[in-house]
Formats: structure tokens, C-alpha cells, sequence
């Protein structure tokens, strides 16, 4: 989708304020360049994105997967379509985890706009200079400590 949505151009610029770990061996890069040539020929993605480098678009991907909110709407573990895909919030991905935030966040889908959007809502008051926390994990989930950590690695 990101790819769809901002262009090449879009997601260089995007690559390169993100956070994406260690760049990808070689050869993972490679395969994750196969997947992008297959999405190309079955119409997913723009034909200008075989342009990428197999580094930059693994970059990429390692971008959305580190700063993205996995969206699942009503689907539950388990279900077709659970866990398929992530959205990327600008600046929302910039606030950092704790496991005693002081902001929530909510994921959900509108109709108006037909998109995804993500409404961060203070749950403890929060002084000028305070940092700004949200848990990775919705804590809606209410998951003990051992699952929240074991979610936070696989993710």
C-alpha cells in the first residue's frame, strides 16, 4: 500500500526518517525484491517500483514492520485476513513504548475518510517537558507481561 499510495519518491523520502534496524543480508534482501517483482505482475503494486534496490525496498519493508500498527479491525487470531498488513502513522510512530504509558491509541476504520486512522488519547495526566509513552501493544488487549513481551519480539 505504501507503495501504491506515495510512489517511489514517497517511500525513499519515508526510508529515510524511519527507524529499520540493521540492514538485511544479501540474500534476504534478494527475496524480499522477489515478492515486490511478483506484487508488480499481479497489478498490487506501481511497475516503477521494480526500480528499487533489493537493500532499499527491504529497508523499506523492515520500516513499516519496526514502525508500523498491525490493523485488524474485527477479525480475530485465527481468521482469513488476520494479520495481513500494517499502517504507518508519521508521527505517531515516533512516540516511544512503555509498559506504563500515558497515552492509548486506537485503531479503527472510517467510513468519511476510508482509511484507517489512529485516535492517541491521554490516560494519565501529562505535564509540560512529560515524555510522551504508548504501549506497542493496545492495551485494550489487557495481555499479561510474558504474552505483551512475546508479541513486542515477534513484532
Amino acid at each position: 500500500v505504501a507503495l501504491r499510495d506515495l510512489g517511489q519518491a514517497g517511500c525513499q523520502r519515508l526510508l529515510r526518517t524511519k527507524c529499520h534496524g540493521t540492514d538485511p543480508e544479501p540474500r534476504l534482501a534478494r527475496l524480499e525484491a522477489g515478492v515486490l517483482r511478483k506484487a508488480v505482475a499481479r497489478g498490487l503494486v506501481p511497475q516503477a517500483a521494480v526500480t528499487f534496490s533489493p537493500l532499499d525496498y527491504a529497508r523499506l519493508r523492515m520500516s513499516i514492520q519496526m514502525n508500523g500498527f498491525r490493523f485488524n479491525g474485527d477479525r480475530k487470531k485465527g481468521e482469513p485476513e488476520y494479520d495481513i498488513g500494517e499502517v504507518m502513522f508519521d508521527k505517531i510512530c515516533r512516540i516511544n513504548h512503555s509498559c506504563a504509558p500515558n497515552l492509548e491509541f486506537d485503531l479503527s476504520w472510517s467510513s468519511e475518510q476510508n482509511t484507517v486512522v489512529n485516535s492517541v488519547t491521554a490516560i494519565t495526566p501529562i505535564a509540560e517537558g512529560d515524555e510522551l509513552r504508548i504501549s506497542y501493544l493496545p492495551l485494550r488487549l489487557g495481555l499479561p507481561v510474558k504474552e505483551r513481551r512475546r508479541q513486542l519480539l515477534e513484532h
